[in-house]
């Protein structure tokens, strides 16, 4: 099953756009700062800000966590832990 919560960032690409993008993880668990997946590949953009995507009574919301990708991780786990607790997640 899909996790209830995402980590997305909102990074400026070449081309002028500021897509939401999944975040590349490193195979420690961190996340690359500035990077993003486009097209199945990690590309950097500039001034990226990281987003938790989840559904909160019936609505999707993109919660703006900040620039700081180690912030973005610790409100990730909190989110994932409090969603889990009201019992959204399985």
């Amino acid at each position: 099953m899909r996790n209830p919560v995402q980590l997305n960032i909102r990074v400026g690409l070449e081309d002028g756009s500021c897509p939401y993008l999944k975040t590349v993880i490193q195979p420690h668990g961190h996340v690359r700062p500035g990077c993003a997946i486009s097209d199945g590949r990690a590309v950097k953009g500039s001034n990226g800000t990281c987003h938790l995507r989840y559904q909160q009574e019936g609505k999707r919301v993109w919660d703006s966590v900040g620039p700081e990708a180690d912030v973005a991780l610790i409100s990730l786990s909190a989110a994932r832990f409090s969603l889990s607790a009201a019992g959204f997640a399985s």
